[in-house]
């Protein structure tokens, strides 16, 4: 599966913005530069975890992965942490994401979330 088929469309992200307005401050830098690293974070945790290897897979990891499980099928996107709002802060199809790491391809998730966290690169300066 191509990271691409795990993007939103253009349409998509025009239907959700960001958080509402008034919840967090959109000033580059600001809470909401911040909750979206934390966003990130938890999605590369996730995914991370969702790829190891069974030979990596401790008690503790186990326990983790139950708690995703529950995270990932969640639809609720009432708080910026859940699953949902942390893929669409970062223009990631929720259903897509899901359907990946449900079937075992969760190195192509990361793949898609690494790709977008590429900051645009700056020509002639």
């Amino acid at each position: 599966m191509p990271a691409e088929a795990l993007y939103l469309t253009h349409e998509a992200r025009l239907d959700w913005a960001g958080p509402a307005p008034g919840q967090l401050d959109s000033k580059p830098g600001g809470p909401w530069d911040e909750a979206r690293g934390l966003q990130w974070a938890l999605l590369w945790d996730f995914l991370n975890l969702q790829s190891l290897p069974p030979s990596k897979l401790t008690k503790k990891i186990l326990a983790q992965l139950d708690v995703d499980a529950l995270w990932v099928r969640s639809d609720d996107d009432s708080t910026p942490f859940t699953f949902v709002r942390c893929c669409l802060s970062w223009a990631l199809d929720p259903d897509a994401v899901r359907e990946a790491v449900l079937s075992g391809q969760s190195k192509c998730a990361l793949i898609a979330l690494k790709e977008r966290n590429r900051r645009p690169s700056k020509k002639g300066g």
